[in-house]
């Protein structure tokens, strides 16, 4: 695979607990300026740890098999500190843009937009712009964070001479715009049904499908694939998961019935059940068993 990047996002769990200070809930409520500068002087005063170290998250970990087997480097998205490489060091910290979550900084704000929160991390999370210096950029991110950093993603989009692909839960391409909505790959719901390879949750749909793509289908490409290569190779992978559907069977009159039955039994087919299995996948008819049943009888 040409040299790759995932941007993938935090998560609430973490291998240490944050201190006080480095928790939103201990925060006065204000505005989003004004809990920004709040929260500025708070990042500087607590011991760091590397970031592949600190998130334990099931869909962080995801995103980490994903990139170990792509040789892709890997990043991550934080409400808290903005985008960060794997190896950067951060404080332990609770500070989320989604859920009820008391450490979530869009209550704290009145209920401000989680975009609006993102364009006063301004200064940490520049490093967006540097990965349009990769071949390929895979993004795997949950609606919220998808929607916080919209702006920035499109501006990726726009400078690359690569392959942008978002890996995104189900029905999100209609919530975003629309330059990044064509760059969503097709998986529709195909991994959450029962013969799913990937199995999950909804929290980690969207790293689910990041998997998928570059242990399953990734290798089946050619190394310099294109977004429409990407998107062929999801669309055909999902159609070998969609539920088998039965067209109606046409209906017919019961001196039809009786005269199909009466031909298979000159044919040999003397079984009801397989008779009517013929009748219905073979001939196509449509016929409850129950008139069946019937019919079968008369003719006997």
């Amino acid at each position: 695979m040409p040299s790759s990047a995932i941007l993938t996002n935090c998560t609430s769990s973490k291998s240490f607990d944050p201190a006080p200070r480095q928790m939103a809930r201990t925060m006065e409520c204000s505005d989003i300026r004004g809990l920004s500068r709040e929260w500025s002087t708070r990042r500087l005063d607590a011991d760091r740890i590397p970031v592949r170290d600190l998130y334990q998250g099931r869909s962080f970990k995801i995103a980490q098999r994903a990139a170990d087997w792509a040789g892709s480097s890997l990043y991550a998205v934080s409400a808290g500190y903005g985008v960060l490489q794997a190896d950067d060091r951060i404080p332990p910290y609770s500070l989320t843009i989604s859920g009820e979550s008391e450490d979530n900084i869009l209550i704290k704000a009145g209920g401000a937009k989680a975009a609006a929160w993102w364009r006063e991390l301004e200064p940490l999370k520049s490093i967006v712009a540097d990965l349009a210096d990769f071949a390929v950029v895979m993004i795997a991110l949950p609606t919220e964070y998808l929607l916080m950093i919209e702006e920035e993603i499109c501006g990726l989009k726009r400078s690359m001479s690569g392959e942008l692909l978002i890996f995104a839960c189900p029905g999100v391409a209609s919530r975003l715009h629309p330059n990044m909505a064509e760059s969503v790959l097709p998986y529709g719901k195909s991994l959450e049904c029962a013969d799913s390879p990937v199995k999950g949750t909804g929290s980690d749909a969207a790293q689910r499908r990041l998997l998928h793509f570059t242990t399953h289908l990734v290798p089946q490409l050619a190394p310099c694939f294109s977004h429409a290569d990407a998107k062929q190779a999801v669309e055909t992978f999902a159609k070998t998961l969609l539920p088998s559907t039965r067209k109606p069977g046409r209906t017919v009159s019961d001196q039809e019935v009786v005269e199909l039955i009466s031909s298979l039994a000159s044919r040999g087919v003397t079984s009801r059940t397989a008779a009517l299995r013929h009748l219905r996948s073979v001939e196509g008819v449509a016929c409850s068993q129950e008139r069946f049943q019937s019919l079968f009888r008369s003719v006997q």
